[in-house]
């Protein structure tokens, strides 16, 4: 898209291919293609781990008051736990160390139920 279209849900209701959107029933016959899998925030931290490699020194995880050493490790706890891993929220948290390199700690917190 060349430049910025302002819309409203109405206009893109009506011609969603005017704002490069998917119509409902395409939306519908690929809807993991629109909103991604599962899995994708997982993936997406797993491959943190490449992308810092130079700068990494150890990545681990916590669910709760379990510290992990592999991100399956903690899907492990999770699921002991009664919680999906995919649904909760996590929080990187960069720890610095000598020179450039880096600890990160991905801290996963089982989802609220209730809204306070």
């Amino acid at each position: 898209m060349d430049k910025f279209i302002p819309a409203t849900i109405e206009d893109i209701i009506e011609d969603p291919k005017k704002f490069n959107a998917p119509t409902f029933e395409e939306f519908m016959k690929n809807r993991d293609y629109y909103l991604g899998k599962d899995d994708s925030k997982l993936g997406m931290i797993d491959y943190s781990t490449t992308l810092l490699r130079p700068f990494l020194r150890k990545q681990y995880y916590a669910f709760e008051n379990y510290t992990c050493q592999s991100l399956v490790e903690c899907e492990r706890i999770a699921a002991s736990e009664g919680y999906d891993l995919k649904k909760c929220k996590f929080e990187p948290q960069v720890i610095p160390l000598e020179g450039q390199r880096v600890d990160i700690l991905v801290r996963f917190r089982r989802p609220l139920l209730y809204a306070v």
